[in-house]
């Protein structure tokens, strides 16, 4: 009986694999450093816990939050980015991103901390569409994220 097992074991898992579709998951807490809705322009504080490499993306999902969103054709969306600390701008980016048919998200650009913005202070983030969005589907809304890349320390063997 356990060798009948043993073969069909694989076979099964190899099989619900197949059944499995993409589903977009939020990053642990701690990573996730900001996370907005961007209607035309958002704005919100910022604060950057810790020293290392950030990464903003821009995501394409359901305005329900249910169903996934997909494109059927080629969308391009531009963006005005700014990180100011008490009115004073640290960081503007003017960012133009393509999404093909079929892909929900992509990385605006990669910060380092503090090389580009201090951590542990607090800022304001502020994200604005340049043109509007008329080519994004109604059912479909857009997030701005800023998360913190996971850095594994070094295995020392001594």
């Amino acid at each position: 009986m356990r060798p009948i097992l043993l073969v069909l074991l694989p076979l099964l898992l190899w099989a619900n694999a197949e059944a499995v579709t993409f589903r977009y998951a939020e990053p642990p807490l701690g990573r996730l450093v900001f996370n907005q809705i961007l209607d035309g322009a958002v704005t919100a504080p910022l604060r950057l816990p810790k020293i290392g490499e950030y990464y903003a993306e821009l995501i394409i999902e359901a305005a329900d939050g249910q169903q996934e969103v997909v494109l059927n054709e080629p969308l391009a969306l531009s963006l005005d980015v700014s990180v100011a600390r008490r009115e004073h701008a640290l960081l503007s980016r003017s960012v133009t991103v393509n999404f093909a048919p079929g892909e929900r998200v992509k990385t605006l650009f990669w910060l380092n901390v503090p090389d580009h913005l201090p951590n542990r202070t607090d800022l304001e983030m502020r994200v604005s569409l340049r043109d509007a969005a008329s080519a994004l589907p109604s059912s479909a809304r857009l997030r701005v994220q800023l998360t913190r890349k996971i850095e594994f320390s070094p295995i020392i063997v001594r």
